[in-house]
């Protein structure tokens, strides 16, 4: 992976570490779209996803569109 490959994980990484942070009360529900899934088996990068946290746990992850965002939730839009 090249050097801007790798930074682009470590900030989305920092990213979702503050999110967690940020949203570890319960019943916070925090919607990220748009978001590149790398899930660390070998398998290429899934563009286009969406990403569900509920308190401290990731609840759901799928592509944009097909993912069910619960009511109330905080919704962030990342963009290239």
């Amino acid at each position: 992976m090249r050097f801007w490959g790798k930074s682009k994980f470590f900030f989305f990484s920092l990213f979702l570490s503050a999110a967690f942070f940020v949203f570890t009360e319960e019943n916070r529900v925090l919607v990220l779209q748009n978001v590149v899934v790398i899930d660390a088996t070998g398998a290429p990068p899934k563009k286009g996803m969406t990403v569900v946290i509920n308190g401290d746990r990731i609840d759901s992850i799928g592509k944009n569109g097909a993912t069910q965002i619960p009511d109330g939730a905080s919704i962030g839009g990342l963009q290239r």
